[in-house]
């Protein structure tokens, strides 16, 4: 397969993971509100790479790994699809919606990740040590990447340390328990609110395991989205 363009580049930014897939080719209920782009192109990352570059980069405000992934992403496109129509569908710029993109369900897709009791992705080399930073619809015609299958590393793990290391009891075998890592989290002075001892007790991909600084800003991430939700909802 014709490597994707600019990949080293994007590979010293801090975008390890890059792929481009056929709008046509997905499902029928991912393809709806697509519009009629040829290509989606998805940008992730994974380890502390990402981090580090944007520490190098100076980067502030309330979110600097979005502005750093725009700025990358705008810059790519400049380099690589001049001229090319196409829409940054993640991350929207402030105060715009988010659009319904199934990350999850284009990871599984390429073979990015498979389900774990953990409710994140799993890789069997990454572990859960990575994130999609940025989708791009485009009327390019890049070559398309290859889909694999890997294999899930929960299934040959032995004594399940995810399940006995978290406090809620919310990490299980038989399913994550959303409810119950959003109470734990969300209640007064909670341990789990910068950090995840389930999380960090997986054995898979300790090469790939962030830093506490970028733990935490994950977690301060994933915290500010459960409040949105859930105490929003309370509000309504």
């Amino acid at each position: 397969m014709t490597a994707f363009p600019g990949a080293a580049a994007l590979d010293r930014a801090g975008f390890q993971l890059q792929a481009v897939l056929a709008v046509a080719d997905l499902p029928a209920e991912w393809g709806a509100g697509l519009g009629d782009y040829r290509q989606l192109i998805l940008f992730g990352h994974r380890g502390q790479r990402l981090w580090e570059a944007v520490a190098a980069a100076g980067g502030g405000g309330p979110d600097p790994i979005d502005d750093y992934t725009r700025h990358t992403v705008d810059a790519w496109l400049a380099d690589h699809l001049p001229g090319v129509r196409h829409t940054l569908l993640y991350p929207a710029l402030p105060g715009v919606p988010l659009p319904a993109v199934n990350f999850a369900g284009l990871g599984e897709w390429l073979g990015w990740q498979r389900p774990s009791p953990l409710g994140l992705g799993i890789h069997p080399d990454w572990g859960t040590w990575f994130a999609y930073r940025a989708a791009v619809l485009a009327d390019s015609v890049l070559p398309l990447s290859v889909r694999v299958v890997p294999t899930r590393p929960c299934d040959r793990c032995s004594g399940k340390p995810c399940v006995s290391a978290c406090p809620a009891g919310a990490v299980s075998e038989s399913g994550f328990k959303g409810r119950d890592c959003a109470s734990w989290r969300l209640a007064p002075e909670s341990r789990c609110a910068g950090d995840c001892a389930a999380r960090r007790a997986c054995p898979v991909g300790p090469a790939h395991r962030y830093g506490d600084e970028q733990m935490r800003h994950a977690a301060a991430c994933s915290l500010s989205t459960l409040k949105c939700l859930i105490l929003g909802a309370a509000d309504g």
